[in-house]
């Protein structure tokens, strides 16, 4: 697979992802991030297992997501969205990094 190929199989793994994860499908973060996954929210843990409990017990799980942007190469995923929560009375608008974890050919 090519590197344009490959970012474009990135993307759509990616807004998958972020589709089930915002119909309340926490779990499919498990099969996105990296064990390493690094998370660059000031005040997010990062780490798979870590960034999953707390995204899990935090305002984000209720909140309403809408996908901004994506942009991928052959290994690295940025997104933008816009969170609007029930608990937090405003809008924030923060981007959110991953690296993807490689799958097996």
């Amino acid at each position: 697979m090519n590197d344009s190929s490959q970012a474009e199989h990135n993307k759509e793994i990616i807004v998958h992802g972020f589709t089930e994860f915002t119909a309340g499908n926490v779990e499919i973060l498990r099969t996105l991030l990296r064990e390493d996954f690094i998370e660059h929210s000031p005040g997010n843990p990062s780490g798979r297992k870590t960034f999953i409990e707390f995204i899990t017990n935090s305002p984000v799980a209720d909140a309403r997501l809408d996908l901004k942007r994506v942009i991928t190469d052959d290994q690295y995923a940025v997104v933008r969205y816009h969170m609007t929560s029930n608990v937090l009375t405003r809008t924030r608008d923060r981007p959110s990094r991953s690296r993807l974890r490689r799958r097996s050919a």
